[in-house]
């Protein structure tokens, strides 16, 4: 009896043993397949599969004694290279040109969607770089976020499902091990979407939805992100600068009937979104206006924090925007122009007290 009952054991933990291992296989395929996650080493889908801009940064040696002057932007899809935006490199060049100086390089880590908790989480991940300074330029994509009742509005934005996988990644070390407690978990939160017990704010939001984005419940939010990042970059000594968030509503556009964009009021380019995507224009609006003052006010707050409002230096004319805030050509262009006056002329990031030309002036 008592080896029959051994027999037994052996037999039930092998087979829970080769279920567990088959689930795990299946599971990782899925997460690899349909979520892009790194099949061996799932724990690093934040760093190469939700923020895969960053990866070559991670394994970059950027120092502030490297002979370089490297800047880092945070931001969205405006500023972003990944989002066919020629902002970053136009100040590059233009930096070079009127400096004389070579050695300006930057590290755009901008992408499409991206709004303070992504750019929060995307520079705590550069533990180990040292920049010269840092760039944040974003203020619109928070908006899309209030798309949704006040009771389901959740502070770490998990009521959106890609912060919720976030967030669940954070939660769940064990998955350089395993992914079996991260998947079930993930697809729990599912299955209580599909039964409502959980709601996420739909990339296409109804009209409902819509107007629930004039109750603005992000702002507190994006003044935490924004102190946050702050109080890092004073950690690490690097100089940040905050550039405030430049728009552009022509009348046709202001006055149009809802949901019928005049999209004549704006220069043809690749980059256009419709007003839509954030939420109806009035409360889009009312949330760009008070993320705005949120971040005058941290500037006002924080010394040590450089502050450029780049709203009214940006011209307001088609020939500028793509629309709401997407930039042509010569739109780019006057931003890199507008941004490097102010970094040649009205601050010093750094003494020149080394051998390193920094932002100086030609002699």
């Amino acid at each position: 009896m008592a080896r029959s009952t051994f027999r037994n054991a052996v037999f039930y933990g092998v087979t829970l043993l080769l279920l567990c291992l088959f689930a795990e296989i299946a599971f990782r395929t899925w997460l690899s397949v349909g979520k892009n996650y790194p099949f061996w080493r799932p724990d690093l889908a934040l760093q190469r599969t939700y923020y895969y801009e960053t990866y070559r940064l991670l394994d970059s040696s950027i120092r502030r004694d490297d002979g370089q002057f490297d800047i880092l932007i945070l931001g969205g899809s405006v500023v972003a290279d990944e989002w066919h935006s020629t902002v970053a490199r136009r100040l590059r060049d233009t930096l070079r040109r009127r400096t004389g100086n070579p050695n300006i390089r930057y590290w755009n880590v901008a992408n499409l969607g991206h709004c303070s908790r992504d750019n929060l989480e995307k520079y705590r991940l550069f533990a180990r770089q040292r920049f010269d300074l840092v760039l944040y330029y974003e203020a619109i994509n928070e908006t899309r976020l209030n798309n949704i009742p006040r009771p389901w509005f959740k502070p770490d934005y998990t009521h959106y499902a890609w912060y919720d996988e976030i967030e669940l990644n954070r939660r769940h070390p064990e998955m350089r091990f395993t992914v079996l407690p991260f998947t079930l978990h993930l697809l729990g939160h599912r299955l209580a979407a599909t039964f409502g017990l959980r709601r996420y704010v739909d990339n296409r939001p109804n009209s409902e939805d819509q107007r629930n984005g004039g109750d603005l419940k992000t702002p507190p939010v994006y003044r935490a992100n924004l102190e946050s990042i702050a109080r890092l970059a004073r950690q690490r000594g690097e100089p940040l600068l905050f550039l405030n968030f430049a728009y552009y509503v022509p009348q046709t556009v202001r006055y149009a009937p809802a949901g019928k964009t005049d999209v004549s009021a704006y220069s043809p380019c690749g980059l256009w979104s419709p007003i839509e995507t954030w939420g109806i224009l009035e409360n889009v609006e009312k949330g760009i206006l008070t993320h705005q003052k949120i971040m005058r006010d941290l500037a006002k707050n924080h010394p040590e924090v450089y502050y450029l409002d780049m709203h009214p230096l940006m011209p307001k004319h088609a020939r500028y925007y793509c629309d709401l805030c997407h930039l042509t050509e010569d739109g780019s262009a006057a931003f890199a122009g507008a941004l490097t006056t102010y970094l040649l002329g009205e601050i010093e990031i750094l003494p020149l007290n080394d051998s390193r030309q920094l932002l100086a002036k030609k002699q």
